[in-house]
């Protein structure tokens, strides 16, 4: 099978970013994009990153270039809240040299943070980036567009406090 030339639907891409560049307020305290931003800053672009699904995936995959293959880990629109983490584990497991981050939202990491276990048990060097709003952000979003404002199942207050769980396992956590 001859190889499926992208190049002109690559070059339309490119000028959509320059039309309508990534803007995100710069006010008004920490936010996600920014973290993520100077992630992709601070990475050169380079490490792999795993994704649950939510706006933290929306805003990872809009901040974080993918610059080569199995760099960008994600579930799609598949629904799976939790993938992120495992994911992450999986893929420094596979790739012990690289910079893996697992960026994932407070309710996915609720599902899967007892696998801090296996991370500290192998010693696995990943990071973990847990965009902490105290919401199922994306599942509040469509409550609001979809169906005039009424939020059900989607605040998460009384979260608890990740880099204690961290620490716990003697996994060296911080908080902003």
């Amino acid at each position: 099978m001859d190889k499926l030339d992208t190049s002109a639907w690559l070059k339309k891409i490119e000028n959509w970013k320059i039309k309508y560049p990534l803007k995100f307020p710069k006010r008004g305290g920490l936010r996600a994009q920014h973290v993520l931003a100077e992630l992709d800053r601070l990475t050169d672009s380079n490490a792999v990153i795993s994704t649950d699904v939510g706006q933290h995936q929306m805003w990872a995959a809009q901040f974080c270039k993918s610059i080569r293959e199995r760099q960008w880990l994600s579930s799609g629109g598949a629904g799976t809240m939790g993938y992120g983490f495992p994911a992450a584990i999986g893929a420094q497991l596979g790739k012990p040299d690289d910079l893996v981050v697992a960026v994932v939202g407070d309710g996915g990491f609720q599902m899967t943070m007892s696998e801090l276990a296996t991370a500290a048990i192998h010693k696995l060097p990943l990071k973990i980036i847990i965009i902490n709003n105290s919401y199922l952000g994306m599942v509040r979003q469509w409550q609001q567009l979809f169906f005039d404002n009424r939020e059900s199942g989607v605040d998460m207050e009384g979260n608890p406090d990740f880099v204690k769980i961290g620490e716990a396992f003697g996994i060296k956590g911080i908080s902003s």
